[in-house]
Formats: C-alpha cells, sequence, structure tokens
C-alpha cells in the first residue's frame, strides 16, 4: 500500500489567516484535501468548501452548508446532495468505523 499524504488545515484566530497541515498516515492512498473556507469555519449563508484530490487529481468538491452536504464531482456543473439527517443515516449504513480496513 502506498503512503497516504493528507494535507488540511485550521483558521488561526490569532493570526486571522488559513494554516495548512500534512500528515503522513501509514497505509493510505495519496489524497489532498484543500479546505477554503469563505469565513472561519462559521457556515452562515456561504457553503464551507472542500476540494478533494487523488494522485493530484481532482475529484471533486464537498460543499457543507447549514441545510445539505453537496458532492460536485470534477467536470461537473450539477452537484449531488442530502440533507444532514439523510448523509447521516447514509454514513450509519455504509460507513466504515476508523480502524478497520
Amino acid at each position: 500500500m502506498a503512503v497516504g499524504i493528507v494535507t488540511a488545515g485550521v483558521w488561526s484566530g490569532r493570526s486571522s489567516r488559513w494554516v495548512e497541515h500534512t500528515a503522513r498516515p501509514v497505509g493510505m492512498a495519496t489524497h489532498r484535501i484543500t479546505v477554503h473556507p469563505s469565513k472561519p469555519l462559521s457556515v452562515d449563508s456561504a457553503d464551507l468548501v472542500i476540494e478533494v484530490a487523488s494522485a493530484d487529481q481532482k475529484l471533486g468538491e464537498l460543499r457543507i452548508s447549514r441545510g445539505s452536504i453537496d458532492w460536485v464531482p470534477r467536470a461537473h456543473a450539477t452537484a449531488r446532495w442530502l440533507p444532514w439527517e439523510d448523509f447521516d443515516r447514509l454514513m450509519q449504513d455504509h460507513g466504515r468505523r476508523k480502524g478497520q480496513g
């Protein structure tokens, strides 16, 4: 298995800037996660947009809003969306537990 590189970040309130972090978990495929918050991680009227890439190729964008979670695949203009209650059910039914294959 390839060693994965996950890039994410946090909003630094002290410096009012986005701080990027990189971790190298063992046994994961290479993925890059880039978060572009429109505000300091507060989702009000603007979505929180997360770009997701695998092996330096964009897979799509995950958009988080107060009412739903949306997935916009690469090269598509139309999003797939789920209300939060349906997303919860989807993850409960089909999501893997951390630490399990």
